[in-house]
């Protein structure tokens, strides 16, 4: 089961590239990745994009099955989130804060369009986030699991700025019955269809989004709408699935 071919060998490793510990390494770490890649009987992509990766990289065919989600964690209640400060409308994140998930650009759209936006998630850029957040923006830390599905719940959307391999996250929004405004790439492009459940961007910049947040208010979403579209998510098929892959391949081995 294939989250993605190694990000820093493969499809993101000009990012990695100013290191010249990772110039050195690299030529001998694909060289075996590609070995190893050739090992399994069957593999299996978590996105489109993850399966086209494959393809590319290690020059396999694969099948899509999507990540799992607990879609009854996510079902919609009446509570709302235990924090006393939370603004009623507000947009959400929720992430590692980190410099590839863009979370900065979020930040920026958010200030320049005058929106609530909560962020949920720790990480190296924290310190950098709140210097840029304005007063419309309230940034939460870590929180648990068991607050966490109403701080979705009581959004307005959820924001993905960055290009996922699936996007679990996403999903969860929409078992939430809350819509997506996303970069139009990698995993957003399984899960959001314009229209119906959220926003695919063209570009993933402060205006773009920025935009984007300004107009929300004139759309109309159906909470039900976006649950449905992510019931083909439900760790429950996700099992069943893999579970009718594995007998498969186990019986046409056995013959």
């Amino acid at each position: 089961y294939c989250l993605t071919p190694t990000r820093y060998l493969y499809s993101h490793k000009d990012e990695y590239l100013s290191n010249p510990i990772y110039k050195w390494v690299a030529g001998f770490l694909r060289k075996w990745d590609l070995v190893a890649a050739t090992r399994p009987d069957e593999m299996i992509a978590i996105s489109t994009q993850v399966k086209k990766r494959i393809k590319k990289y290690y020059n396999r065919n694969s099948e899509t099955v999507f990540p799992p989600v607990d879609t009854k964690k996510f079902a919609p209640t009446s509570l709302r989130p235990t924090t006393s400060d939370l603004p009623t409308n507000y947009f959400l994140v929720v992430s590692r804060l980190v410099p590839y998930k863009k979370i900065d650009v979020l930040v920026k759209a958010a200030n320049l369009a005058q929106v609530n936006l909560v962020i949920i998630g720790t990480g190296s850029e924290y310190a950098k986030l709140k210097s840029l957040a304005g007063p419309t923006i309230t940034m939460l830390g870590h929180v648990n699991d068991v607050d966490l599905p109403s701080y979705y719940q009581h959004s307005l959307a959820y924001l993905q700025a960055n290009e996922e391999d699936f996007g679990i996250s996403m999903c969860e929004s929409l078992v939430s019955g809350r819509p997506v405004i996303a970069y139009d790439a990698g995993g957003a492009r399984d899960i959001v269809t314009p229209g119906v459940n959220g926003i695919l961007l063209g570009s993933s910049t402060v205006s773009a989004f920025a935009n984007a947040l300004k107009e929300f208010d004139t759309m109309s979403y159906v909470a039900a709408d976006c649950i449905h579209s992510a019931l083909r998510f439900d760790k429950d098929k996700w099992k069943k699935i893999i579970q009718e892959r594995i007998t498969s391949l186990w019986t046409k081995n056995l013959t």
